[in-house]
Order: C-alpha cells, then sequence, then structure tokens
C-alpha cells in the first residue's frame, strides 16, 4: 500500500509541474471591476460590452480598449437594454459587433433576451437585426462569412431559482445576408459553452452542466454533422476563449482560475499551462501577437466567492504556441 501511495504521489506531482507557468504583463486597467460581459475584438481594439460593471447587475456600458494608444474609452449603449451575461463577435466585413442572448430585468424579474442586435464600431448605433427562437445566458457565439452561430447556454429565468438551472443544446445561424434563422442539429450535450469556427468547422470547448466539462465537439458547417474530439485532460468552466490562425487559447476557470489551454486544431492537441493571476468570467482578445486578459472575478483556488477585478493582462502568444512540437 505504502508503495501504492508513493507512485501515486509521484504521478501527481509529475503532472502538477508538466503545466508551465507563463507570466503576463499588467497594462492599463479597465475603468472599473467588471464580469460576466461581452466580449470581442477588431484589429486594433478590444470591445467590452455589458454585463456586471461596478455596482450595475445589469448594464449598457460600453469600454474599447485601443491597444496603439493604451488607452480605454467609456460609455453608454442608450440602444441597447441593461444585458447580464451577453455573448458578441466581430463581423469585419459588415465593421459591426453582433450581441446576442443574456438577461434583462422586467421588474423584478429576471427575462432572457432574444434580440440579436448589431452594433456599428464607426457610428456606435445598436439596430435589431431579428430574434432568437430561443435565446440562453452564457451561450456561444461564433461566425463564419456571413453566417452567426448561437449555441448552448442555459436559460434559467428568476433570480428566485438561482440554483436552478435547464441548459440548452440549441444550435441556430443567422444568415447577415438574407436576414433568416436556421435551426441547426443540435449539440451533443446540453451546457453553457464557448466556441469559435476555424477551417469550415465550429469547435465546441468544455462548459458547464452543473459540473465542468472536459468535452471538445467540432460542428462541420458544410455537412451539418457533429463529432466528438478527444476531450481535455481535465473539466473547465467560466473561462474566456480567444482565437489566434489555428489555435484557440481558454483562459480561466471558475474553481482553476489559473488555467490556461491552447488547442491546437490542426493536430487535435492542447498545450497546459498555469498563470500568474485567477479568474473566471473574464474577456480574452488577441491583438496582434498579443493576448489580452480583461476584467473577471479573481477567487481564491476552489472558493465560490470573490471579487471584482479591473485587472488588465498581456502575454505573446509565440510564448504559448512556439517551442516543442506537438
Amino acid at each position: 500500500m505504502k508503495t501504492l501511495l508513493t507512485s501515486l504521489l509521484i504521478f501527481s506531482c509529475t503532472l502538477t509541474f508538466a503545466q508551465k507557468k507563463v507570466k503576463f504583463d499588467k497594462v492599463k486597467p479597465l475603468p472599473n471591476a467588471g464580469f460576466s460581459f461581452a466580449y470581442t475584438q477588431t484589429e486594433n481594439d478590444v470591445y467590452v460590452i455589458g454585463g456586471v460593471q461596478g455596482y450595475q447587475r445589469f448594464s449598457s456600458i460600453i469600454h474599447v480598449y485601443e491597444s496603439k494608444r493604451d488607452t480605454w474609452l467609456s460609455g453608454e449603449l442608450t440602444e441597447l437594454p441593461d444585458i447580464l451575461a451577453p455573448s458578441a463577435t466581430y463581423m469585419e466585413d459588415y465593421k459591426g459587433i453582433i450581441i446576442a442572448g443574456g438577461t434583462r430585468l422586467n421588474g423584478s424579474n429576471e427575462m432572457l433576451e432574444d434580440t440579436i442586435r448589431m452594433l456599428d464600431v464607426e457610428t456606435f448605433n445598436v439596430k435589431p437585426l431579428g430574434r432568437l427562437p430561443q435565446s440562453a445566458k452564457r451561450m456561444g457565439i461564433a461566425h463564419s462569412e456571413n453566417q452567426v452561430f448561437f449555441f448552448g447556454g442555459s436559460t434559467k429565468q428568476s433570480r428566485l431559482s438561482i440554483n436552478n438551472f435547464i441548459f440548452s443544446d440549441k444550435l441556430f445561424s443567422y444568415n447577415l445576408d438574407k436576414g433568416t434563422i436556421e435551426a441547426l442539429p443540435s449539440m451533443p450535450n446540453a451546457m453553457e459553452t464557448q466556441g469559435g469556427v476555424i477551417d469550415g468547422n465550429l469547435y465546441v470547448f468544455g462548459g458547464y452542466d452543473e459540473r465542468p466539462l472536459a468535452d471538445i465537439y467540432q460542428y462541420n458547417i458544410a455537412d451539418k454533422t457533429w463529432k466528438t474530439l478527444r476531450p481535455l485532460e481535465s473539466g473547465i468552466s467560466a473561462y474566456a476563449l480567444a482565437q489566434y490562425e489555428h489555435y484557440f487559447i481558454l483562459v480561466g476557470d471558475y474553481h482553476d482560475g489559473d488555467k490556461l489551454i491552447v488547442y491546437n486544431t490542426q493536430t487535435q492537441t492542447a498545450r497546459y499551462f498555469t498563470t500568474n493571476f485567477r479568474g473566471r468570467h473574464l474577456g480574452a482578445s488577441v491583438i496582434g501577437t498579443d493576448l489580452h486578459v480583461y476584467g473577471g472575478v479573481m477567487a481564491s483556488p476552489r472558493a465560490s466567492g470573490g471579487y471584482m477585478n479591473p485587472e488588465h493582462f498581456k502575454i505573446s502568444v509565440k510564448q504559448l504556441i512556439e517551442g516543442e512540437e506537438w
């Protein structure tokens, strides 16, 4: 028995030390602490929209980080309702940010927000595009050419039933040119999750369905079929997702907030790191060759509580993807 315990301890330590620790540098912090916001980026700028901002649990506040000037600009989107846990993606060909999902207050009731909107990044006008057949909170959003994909999320609607989650496995696409919404084959699992499109495939990573998930699913956009890929080493939820070339970068976790994973879609393998900060429900974007991570809730390991954080960190993506063979 002693030999077995010793072997297990050595194996556990080997796994722990196999995760390289990387150091992010601090840059200009957010104007105020926030989490559960929508986030996306253009070529040079980061956008943070809605969510918890300071003392506002539901907000229509927008922060824009201009990377060339290392400066945040802030304002309020008057055409957007005060919203919690929305999702966003930038459509370069349309010079607009799609904003959808999340919840808003109607009196004392928390209601799902089903309107799909576009924010014009040049005028900051917001216009409605259509309605989701089923909206959700903390749903995934991604795009390919003229299509926007909405998937998963949770549909709990009342603050009085805080532990009563109903998860969605729905996948919808919205065609910006035609203005039409299509229901696509459902995901293999109902969950809060995130994902993105690379080379004609939608990748969905981990998430939450009353437990952190390690699953990776791949949806072929042309064939409209789902495939299950090799899972991550452990479950991950409440993370931020960024893309760079053929890589996805997952940052943070509800419990293990210093977790960072880089997934290579060409080899379908992952690298695992730990960071010099901890966070959940935060944002992440790649600007140039730098990974920016901002906001969120900073918490101690395995703690359910924490504090809102305005910090903003960055690291060169090359530190995460170069070196040893995948």
